[in-house]
């Protein structure tokens, strides 16, 4: 039975939309890892998240061990030290000038041996200590020393800052216009007749 045809809005295949541009880029078969690392944000962001990982999982390791890295190179002997909640860097003025050497400790608390404390021998020229920050040059046992000291906690904050860099710089979006002819379209359906 013939009657009127029946009117039924189209939308065009690319409808106004906007997409980030590294969506668009994969799209366009760009890298995509080049465009989310676009601008200094996203790159800032990612290594702060690196060393955020760094200092909580290294929290975490020396509730139960304490890891030391000595190296020795040129006339300095630097020991890097994990223990207790803190990361702790000295460098040693070397006496004996020795072969350049790299030794690694990995101590259970409670062993007999722990890495060399030497606070309390050390002859200050100048320190300055808040909060398990703690940085300062002296003497110990009359070799020149400088120390510096970050607490673990640091990891917390170091997380957030890399979330705001993350999250709060997404890619600039683009807009995609829609076709020339308006963005609807209409089809006539034509219903079919009975035979």
């Amino acid at each position: 039975m013939p009657g009127n045809p029946i009117l039924v809005p189209r939308r065009p295949d690319h409808a106004s939309l906007s997409l980030p541009d590294s969506l668009e880029a994969a799209e366009e078969g760009g890298d995509l890892m080049r465009e989310f690392f676009r601008g200094w944000r996203r790159k800032a962001g990612v290594m702060t998240l690196v060393m955020a990982t760094v200092f909580l999982g290294a929290w975490v390791r020396n509730v139960v061990v304490t890891d030391q890295f000595e190296l020795v190179i040129g006339d300095s002997t630097n020991y890097f030290t994990s223990t207790e909640g803190y990361f702790r860097w000295t460098r040693h003025a070397q006496i004996i000038v020795g072969d350049p050497s790299v030794m690694w400790y990995s101590v259970p608390h409670g062993s007999p041996w722990q890495p060399l404390d030497e606070q309390a021998a050390i002859e200050w020229r100048w320190r300055w200590n808040w909060c398990l920050f703690d940085f300062g040059s002296g003497l110990f046992r009359g070799v020149a020393l400088v120390e510096w000291t970050l607490p673990c906690w640091i990891g917390f904050p170091l997380t957030g800052l890399s979330a705001a860099l993350l999250i709060l710089s997404p890619p600039k979006a683009r807009r995609i216009k829609a076709p020339a002819e308006g963005p609807l379209k209409t089809k006539r359906i034509v219903p079919l007749e009975e035979t």
